[in-house]
C-alpha cells in the first residue's frame, strides 16, 4: 500500500477498535499496519496498587510516536503541546499511534472524513487525551509490541519552500484552523499578540493566505515578535526574499536561533555551513539558501532546507505558545 494513498478508513478503524476487548490497545503503523494487543502491565513487587491505578489511567490515553529517527523532523514536533503538534501536520504517514480501548468512549468514533485517523487524533488532543513520545515514567509499563519498518522520510508531508496554492487541505482541517481560538484551548493567556501568532503559524503551515493578515495585525508586538517572524516566513515562501529579510531584521535575535544553528551543522551539504558562522544562526543566509534551492530546482538541497524549515516552524509555534502563556508583556 502506498503511503501517498489513504492509509485508513473510518470503517476499518472503528471495526478494529470495536473488536478490541476491554483493556486492549490498538497499534497503528505509518505503513497501514493495524494490530490489537492485549494490555500487559508488569507491576514490581509491592507496587501492585500503583500498577492498577496506572492501568486505569492508560485505558483512556492515546500515544503518538514519530518514527523518522531524525532530529529535524522530531524535535520541534515533540516539544509542542499535542493539540498544536497534531494540528500542524498530518501524522499518519510518519507516526505510530497507540489507542487504548477506553479512549474511543471519551473521544467518540472515527468519522468518514479524509484522513480519519488524523482528524480523530486532533479531537483526542483537544480532549487532552494524547501523549507524544518520548514520555518518561508510566509509558514504560505500556511498551510497543512491534518495531516499525524503515520509513521513507520523503513521504512526510512537510511544508514546501514555496506556498502550495493547490494543497487541498481537507475541509475539516480548514474549518478547525479557521475556527482556532487560542484562549479556548489554553486558558492562561498572558499575551494576546503571541496567541494570535500561534494561529498565524498554524495557517502558514497549511499554506493558508490568512496567515499573512494575522501576522501583520500584530506587527512589532509579542515577547519575541513571533508575528513578525511568521510574516518573514510567509514572504520567504512566496518567494519574496527581500521582503522576508526586511521582517527578519525587525525580529532580530530569537530564542529558537541557537537550536537552528546547532541543527544546521548536522547537514552534509556544505551550503549549510554558511547558515551559522561561528555558531550563530544567520536567518538571512537561510533565506538565500531557500531561494537558491527554489531557483536551481535542486531537489536534495530543497529537501534538506524543508527539514530545517519544519524545525524552524515547529520551534516557533512552541515559542509563541510559551510566550502567550507566560507573563512578560501586557495581554493585548
Amino acid at each position: 500500500m502506498s503511503r501517498l494513498n489513504p492509509l485508513w478508513t473510518a470503517g476499518r478503524l472503528n471495526e478494529a477498535l470495536a473488536n478490541a476487548s476491554d483493556g486492549a490497545r490498538l497499534e497503528l503503523g505509518p505503513d497501514g499496519r493495524i494490530e490489537v494487543v492485549q494490555a500487559d502491565l508488569k507491576a514490581l513487587p509491592g507496587l501492585e496498587r500503583q500498577a492498577q491505578t496506572m492501568k486505569r489511567h492508560l485505558r483512556s490515553r492515546v500515544f503518538v510516536e514519530p518514527t523518522t529517527g531524525s532530529y529535524q523532523f522530531n524535535a520541534g514536533f515533540r516539544k509542542l503541546p499535542p493539540f498544536l503538534a497534531l494540528l500542524s501536520i498530518n501524522p499518519e504517514p510518519w507516526c505510530s499511534t497507540t489507542v487504548a480501548s477506553g479512549a474511543l468512549e471519551l473521544v467518540g468514533p472515527f468519522l468518514h472524513y479524509p484522513n480519519p485517523l488524523w482528524e480523530w487524533l486532533v479531537r483526542a488532543a483537544r480532549a487532552n487525551r494524547v501523549t507524544i513520545f518520548p514520555f518518561q515514567g508510566p509509558i514504560a509499563f505500556f511498551g510497543r509490541s512491534h518495531r516499525e519498518p524503515p520509513l521513507d522520510k520523503k513521504d512526510i508531508p512537510l511544508p514546501d519552500l514555496v506556498h502550495d496554492k493547490q494543497s487541498g487541505s481537507p475541509a475539516w482541517l480548514r474549518s478547525t484552523v479557521d475556527d482556532f481560538e487560542f484562549s479556548r484551548i489554553f486558558t492562561n493567556v498572558e499575551s494576546a499578540a503571541d496567541a494570535t501568532a500561534v494561529a498565524a503559524g498554524l495557517m502558514e503551515m497549511h499554506d493558508l493566505a490568512e496567515s499573512h493578515e494575522l501576522a501583520q495585525s500584530i506587527e512589532g508586538r509579542g515577547q519575541h515578535r513571533a508575528g513578525d517572524y511568521w510574516h518573514a516566513i510567509h514572504h520567504r515562501r512566496e518567494p519574496d526574499p527581500s521582503n522576508a529579510k526586511y521582517w527578519l531584521r525587525k525580529v532580530g535575535s530569537h530564542p529558537i536561533h541557537p537550536i537552528l544553528a546547532a541543527s544546521s551543522h548536522t547537514e552534509a551539504d556544505e551550503s549549510f555551513e554558511k547558515l551559522a558562522p561561528n555558531g550563530v544562526w544567520d536567518p538571512l543566509a537561510f533565506v538565500d539558501l531557500c531561494a537558491r534551492a527554489i531557483e536551481d530546482k535542486d531537489f536534495e538541497l530543497a529537501w534538506a532546507a524543508r527539514r530545517l524549515q519544519f524545525l524552524e516552524m515547529t520551534l516557533l509555534l512552541d515559542s509563541a505558545h510559551d510566550d502567550a502563556t507566560t507573563s512578560g508583556v501586557p495581554a493585548g
